[in-house]
């Protein structure tokens, strides 16, 4: 039960979710002939990405996460770099068509 409402929690608090939310509910309204509160649930639905795309409230969860850590001090110059990524396949195997 704990499992299906976390994921219920989380879809529901999820920004992007509450902007279609927030959409269709002022599309809605409008249909329905409630003017005043379909221009409020539109003006909220528009209000989330601008907000969080030109004010700093976007960066806010991610500065939380970089701030976590103290930054290193690095004075030496490094041995060797580690890159992270997808698996590589060197050999391919041939097609079946082609010999």
């Amino acid at each position: 039960m704990f499992f299906f409402l976390s994921k219920l929690v989380d879809t529901l608090i999820l920004p992007s979710n509450i902007m279609v939310a927030l959409g269709a509910l002022a599309a809605l309204l409008l249909l329905v002939g409630w003017r005043r509160l379909g221009y409020v649930a539109g003006a909220l639905a528009l209000a989330i990405p601008l907000a969080a795309g030109f004010t700093p409230l976007g960066n806010l969860p991610v500065a939380v996460l970089e701030d976590r850590f103290p930054v290193p001090d690095i004075t030496e110059p490094p041995t060797g770099v580690v890159m992270l990524g997808g698996a590589v396949d060197l050999h391919p195997c041939p097609s079946p068509g082609a010999r």
